[in-house]
């Protein structure tokens, strides 16, 4: 569900990425507890078909690791390359409904290449990382790395950051202890980002808000909510700030000062964690320069005071 969500908010935010089918490393972690994995997503808005493509590290060859076992990849779906066993890998991190190429034998290095070949034979993306290769790299030893969409394609791991659990892409801990989010990818931009914390209410569920797509105006991004008690109602509240003001504990007003536009909206879904909204808007009229700050809360008799409230988020237009 989780990741067929995602991958419906990336094909919304097509227009803040590519124009045809376009597919990109988006995570990757060279060694774990469990095995190392290579993230692919289609990017763009149109399938891609992956017969005849193929993977290598640092030696760049071109049909070292077949990966025609990914078939047809749809706009927003992300596929996984891994060491394990395909069935080990997606019971480790609880995947379902995930394409999974496993037994890789091209295994990664502490200071390696990511070599993503088409089927002619073709560089289509590539990533170099490792200290040596790149001071100042991330080290993904049992934490996977991953970038924002205005750096997807750029050979610059410089750009690229460690999964934190609960992060933007909803980072988790594997059955193994290994950290990150393999199986689908979320279009964050540089100029927006989480901050503070939110409260948990039904079944322990932290309602998650999300602006995806560059924010900037001509450009079309996605507002959603995730994990709130659906069936339920969202409000939601606008800032030109951050802030932590005490609310009932454990939770707090992240957004300073509160502005006069609030939106109410119905959350899909039935139960705790459930709950979920999404749309999609192209931007205009938006002041270059301007931060807004927002966070939602949802009601919920098991929450606090009756409500649950997310993390907030601040974004920058462009």
């Amino acid at each position: 569900m989780k990741s067929l969500f995602c991958a419906s908010l990336l094909l919304l935010a097509s227009n803040a990425a590519f124009a045809a089918g376009q597919m990109r490393i988006t995570e990757w972690m060279y060694n774990g507890s469990g095995g190392e994995f290579v993230e692919f997503t289609n990017v763009g808005d149109a399938a891609v078909d992956l017969t005849g493509w193929s993977f290598d590290d640092n030696s760049q060859i071109p049909g070292v690791q077949p990966l025609s076992g990914f078939g047809i990849v749809q706009p927003g779906q992300s596929v996984i390359l891994t060491e394990d066993p395909a069935a080990t890998f997606a019971a480790d991190w609880s995947l379902s409904g995930v394409v999974i190429v496993g037994d890789l034998t091209a295994n990664l290095g502490a200071n390696d290449q990511i070599n993503l070949f088409d089927a002619g034979n073709v560089l289509v993306d590539r990533l170099t990382y490792g200290t040596n290769n790149v001071p100042g790299s991330i080290v993904t030893l049992g934490i996977s790395g991953w970038t924002t969409l205005e750096h997807l394609g750029d050979d610059t791991v410089l750009s690229w950051k460690f999964s934190v659990a609960g992060d933007e892409q909803n980072s988790v801990l594997s059955s193994n202890g290994d950290l990150g989010n393999p199986g689908s990818y979320a279009p964050w931009s540089d100029a927006v980002a989480r901050f503070g914390s939110g409260c948990a209410g039904s079944g322990g569920f932290t309602p998650k808000l999300a602006l995806l797509g560059i924010p900037a105006n001509g450009q079309t991004v996605t507002f959603s909510i995730e994990q709130g008690l659906g069936g339920s109602v969202a409000f939601v509240f606008f800032g030109t700030g951050p802030a932590a003001i005490p609310l009932a504990s454990p939770c707090t007003l992240n957004v300073t000062p509160v502005l006069p536009l609030s939106l109410t909206l119905p959350l899909s879904g039935v139960g705790p964690g459930a709950g979920e909204f999404a749309v999609s808007t192209t931007l205009a009229s938006m002041t270059p320069g301007i931060t807004v700050t927002m966070q939602t809360f949802v009601i919920d008799p098991q929450g606090p005071a009756g409500y649950t409230a997310s993390a907030g988020v601040s974004v920058l237009f462009q």
